[in-house]
């Protein structure tokens, strides 16, 4: 009897579990059935969100309202420190664009993404291209937008865009931009006005590609640090410029790759007082010109000048041209050439020898680097290393040095702890390292490029 009750009562139990079980089950079918997605908290919802492209996240915000939030969470994370690129152009975009950005080519998923999450979002890059016929200003509305929704943004840039398009009088300032770049736009429309009103904070201001009008940049402008100009096309206000320099005395920073940089700087320098950066684009014919041409020791003096970057445009020249500009605080000098028959670089040895505050040196040779060795000599480049006893880093890109040379180099320069070049043969890197020493490491890639930095 009793193991018959014990049997009788451990069949009852595993029934009631085998039921309870089944309870269980229907309940949580019941819930998961009845469960909406709008009923998990955000905290739930934004790892699952933060799967999603920008495009389901903003059809889903513009689809539900509940969701909103959490798709909103979840764009910050993913995008928010990447630029957004509005431009169904593909290639036809400039670099700093295409590099750490997103891109929406669709209009509609444009217009909604600033009306969603534009409070999210701090760089925006605005360019889209019309269909063939089309009667939409499309870039007039993304701006509009943009105006309306995207008041947190610190940088913005406009591009391509035809003159009609690029219109910002009548819109409300974008309050917290300090960076404005206008690419490949025809901006001969273009007021003052436009900056003033409606970028009060704006501190960099970028011209790449344009036809600028006389009038866009000739104000004061209190907060710009920074401007920069890159376009060829820049004739007809090369008189406009330097009084926008002198109105425009805080500058600390200036950029110009223009047909006209000498002359523009010759009549501007005397209101760059406290310029720090200076990076200029010129031909070696221009120091010859009728009109601004320099004498050979000619130079313009730089009070504040503490970084100098020299590009001449020369593909081919006879030598390394003449340095016109001067600073007693230069600390940084970058020198970009073509392939020139530099087989002595004296100019540029002078220049150094009147600039013993450089600390750091860079020389590129712009020659095909797969075809053209460097013509720089061996005497040339120890003439280099002696003109500067202050140096403390050094990059010949594309410039070829062999084992000896670097020894030797690194012996002229007792102060250098950074030194990159291009080995002219590969197979010597490990023969360097041994000559080198465990004074310092190297490292070299597959092109033969090597840096070396002491310990």
């Amino acid at each position: 009897m009793t193991d018959s009750g014990a049997t009788s009562n451990g069949e009852h139990q595993q029934v009631d579990c085998v039921d309870q079980a089944l309870k269980r089950h229907r309940i949580d079918d019941t819930l998961t059935n009845e469960m909406r997605l709008t009923d998990l908290i955000d905290d739930c919802l934004e790892p699952i969100f933060l799967k999603l492209s920008i495009e389901d996240l903003v059809a889903i915000a513009h689809t539900n309202k509940q969701l909103k939030p959490a798709a909103a969470s979840a764009f910050a994370r993913k995008f928010g420190t990447k630029k957004i690129v509005l431009s169904n152009l593909k290639d036809d975009l400039p670099i700093d664009s295409r590099m750490d950005s997103v891109q929406v080519v669709d209009l509609n998923v444009s217009l909604r993404l600033l009306r969603s999450f534009g409070h999210k979002i701090s760089k925006l890059h605005i360019g889209h291209k019309k269909s063939m016929g089309s009667i939409v200003f499309s870039n007039r509305l993304l701006i509009q937008y943009a105006n309306e929704y995207s008041k947190s943004l610190v940088e913005i840039t406009f591009g391509p865009l035809a003159s009609s398009e690029l219109s910002l009088a009548a819109h409300e300032s974008f309050p917290m931009v300090e960076t404005v770049r206008v690419w490949r736009c025809n901006l001969r429309r273009f007021g003052q006005s436009e900056f003033d009103g409606c970028f009060p904070e704006i501190r960099r201001l970028e011209f790449v590609g344009n036809v600028p009008s006389n009038e866009c940049i000739v104000d004061c402008l209190p907060n710009l640090e920074h401007l920069a100009i890159n376009t060829s096309s820049f004739m007809h206000i090369k008189g406009t410029l330097p009084i926008s320099l002198a109105l425009n005395p805080q500058l600390l920073s200036l950029t110009l790759k223009t047909n006209d940089a000498l002359f523009i700087l010759r009549k501007g320098h005397p209101y760059l007082g406290l310029l720090e950066s200076l990076s200029v684009t010129y031909d070696s014919k221009d120091l010859l010109n009728e009109h601004f041409g320099f004498e050979d020791n000619e130079v313009i003096q730089f009070e504040s000048l503490r970084k100098l970057e020299v590009n001449f445009a020369d593909f081919c020249c006879d030598s390394i041209p003449h340095i016109p500009f001067s600073s007693h605080r230069l600390t940084e000098l970058k020198v970009s050439i073509g392939d020139c028959d530099h087989k002595t670089c004296n100019r540029l040895v002078r220049y150094l020898q009147k600039h013993q505050t450089v600390t750091k040196f860079t020389l590129i040779n712009r020659s095909d680097p797969f075809w053209e060795p460097s013509n720089i000599s061996e005497e040339s480049k120890m003439k280099i290393s002696q003109a500067m006893s202050s140096l403390q880093e050094a990059d010949f890109w594309n410039i070829e040095f062999s084992t000896g040379e670097v020894k030797q180099f690194i012996g002229n320069c007792k102060m250098l702890h950074r030194f990159g070049f291009k080995l002219i043969n590969g197979g010597d890197f490990n023969d360097l390292k041994k000559h080198l020493g465990s004074e310092w490491e190297a490292s070299i890639d597959p092109n033969g490029n090597v840096k070396i930095v002491r310990k």
